[in-house]
């Protein structure tokens, strides 16, 4: 048998309370444990353990710390009901099965362990020479540690959660800021993923020490309990979110293959990315991914700027900051603080253009012009200017229609949501109104200003940082603007690129994407079918393309 183990059996874990610290078997065990005079206690009905009994003194007790102390005293076996609570029998020989195997290779110990396995009942054996009470029960031997030692290790085991706490923490602000860019890798749903599995296998490693630790172990429960606050249910929610659509398993499948996969297959994401449904052979740092809504729905709306996963540099959330780009043979090295001269006032004439609801929702949005002539500084302070049914623009989903606006309790507050589908892919997502300023949700341009998003179109190719890393940051800052001008331009300056010079597989990726996008949003303003406003789109495209190659 082992000594000890990860994995603690129901019974176990009741045989362990039954002699925790505080109770009153804890303290006769403690007496007998002083006084070194050794005993074995058989914790079972006298119907079951009758046929093993020779001899003795038969007595019906209430259980007593000093009377079981006393028992203990003499040679033979004391015989316990199956609570604890009452003594029937003590000083008798105990004769089991010779026939069960035994790993044990002092007498009491051996007798315990055959006694244990052959009427299926809790026997604990205190050696008299070395001070060590063994728990026999489901085949499990389990050895009593002094209270200081599981105080050490419980102590050992906060410190190395607290440290998983933090790395969680910091994961999992980073999948939070890049799920409102929609620039989630798998890499970033894994890492959290994985984090929490681990915080979980600490976790509970630690509720088994504070079974074994009863009363003294009410201060490790409470910071314990500090700690795992939602770990489970947010691993959950993550989960769900990002559970591919092909999967085999449901979320609650997953949780539990997840408990149950080996220490070393839990280091590699891969293996995690397979238990989720994922192809075992893909790059998880460049597979984009984009969530259902779920873990946003369950929490409050992310900070305003978080981590790169990758890089560790500051992801901005706000606008209006100057971007370093590169260019030029030389690798020459400019600065832009704003949009480009071109766009200036395109966007007083997009307001003058809108119809009246969408106006309204854009106000209620943005709170008026900005700076630079943008809609941008205000806060959304009433529910009143969203509407269902108005076309909306989701930066980094595209447009899509409100089919519902609804209140949900989110810790004890109650926050407004709305749901928008996007037509274009087949996404429902949820939204916090009070950050749909933050996710740079607009409205829907109308026909009037097509033609301003076509100039941009046919429009040269703006500079681009040379490292492919750097022009997928660069994007998605332009992205998730929100601004339908500078959508337009990534969506050139990429099509120019992989005409002339070809694109990363990131890059593609985004291609495909910010393609479909841009014409989501043109469906609406022109009022054409989905198909229609992507073949007009690939055939502005197309054009663009042909004259870059000439060039």
């Amino acid at each position: 048998m082992a000594k000890r183990h990860m994995v603690i059996s129901e019974r176990l874990v009741q045989s362990l309370q039954l002699v925790a610290p505080g109770a009153a078997l804890r303290d006769a065990l403690d007496n007998i444990v002083r006084a070194r005079t050794g005993a074995l206690l058989v914790f079972a009905d006298k119907g079951e353990v009758a046929p093993l009994i020779s001899g003795g003194i038969r007595i019906d007790v209430e259980l007593s710390p000093m009377i079981l102390y006393e028992l203990a005293k003499m040679d033979g076996a004391i015989i316990l009901n199956r609570d604890g609570t009452r003594i029937s029998h003590a000083n008798v020989q105990l004769m089991p099965d010779p026939t069960i195997p035994s790993s044990e290779t002092g007498t009491r110990h051996r007798t315990a362990e055959r006694v244990a396995k052959q009427i299926d009942a809790l026997v604990l054996s205190i050696s008299a020479a070395r001070d060590v009470v063994s728990l026999y029960i489901d085949g499990i031997r389990f050895v009593l540690e002094e209270i200081r030692v599981i105080l050490v290790k419980a102590n050992q085991a906060l410190q190395t959660l607290e440290k998983y706490k933090s790395r969680l923490n910091q994961v999992s602000t980073s999948l939070s800021a890049l799920e409102f860019e929609d620039a989630v890798t798998l890499y970033d749903v894994l890492s959290v993923v994985q984090r929490s599995e681990m915080m979980l296998r600490v976790a509970r490693e630690i509720e088994r020490y504070i079974i074994e630790l009863g009363s003294e172990g009410r201060l490790i429960q409470m910071q314990l309990e500090e700690l795992m606050v939602d770990v489970r249910d947010d691993r959950w929610a993550v989960i769900r979110d990002y559970l591919p659509d092909f999967a085999d398993m449901s979320p609650d499948e997953v949780t539990a293959a997840l408990g149950s996969l080996h220490a070393e297959d839990l280091l590699s994401l891969g293996k995690i990315g397979e238990l989720l449904g994922y192809d075992p052979d893909v790059d998880a740092l460049e597979l984009h991914v984009s969530a259902r809504g779920f873990r946003n729905a369950s929490q409050d709306p992310p900070p305003a700027q978080g981590r790169d996963q990758q890089s560790g540099r500051r992801v901005r959330q706000a606008r209006g900051h100057p971007e370093r780009f590169e260019g030029g043979a030389g690798g020459h090295r400019g600065r832009r603080s704003g949009p480009r001269p071109r766009h200036q006032g395109r966007l007083s004439a997009l307001a003058r253009a809108q119809p009246p609801g969408a106006l309204r929702l854009n106000a209620g949005l943005r709170g008026g012009p900005g700076r630079d002539g943008r809609p941008g500084g205000g806060t959304n302070e009433e529910s009143g200017v969203f509407k269902v049914g108005d076309k909306v623009v989701y930066p980094h989903h595209g447009a899509g229609r409100i089919l519902d606006i609804c209140r949900r309790d989110v810790q004890g507050d109650l926050k407004e949501y709305m749901t928008i589908q996007i037509l274009h892919n087949d996404m429902t997502v949820m939204v916090p109104i009070d950050a749909a300023e933050r996710a740079g949700i607009r409205s829907v341009i109308d026909e009037v200003m097509v033609e301003e998003v076509v100039g941009v179109l046919r429009d040269d190719a703006t500079l681009m940082p040379k490292n492919w890393n750097r022009r997928l940051k660069h994007n998605r800052e332009k992205i998730k603007s929100g601004d339908i001008f500078e959508l337009a331009d990534v969506v050139r300056n990429l099509a120019i690129r992989d005409a002339t010079k070809g694109l990363s597989t990131g890059e593609k990726q985004m291609f495909g994407r910010v393609k479909k996008i841009l014409a989501s949003e043109l469906m609406y303003a022109k009022q054409m079918p989905q198909s229609d406003a992507l073949e007009y789109l690939e055939s502005l495209l197309s054009e663009i393309c042909l004259r870059a190659e000439c060039d």
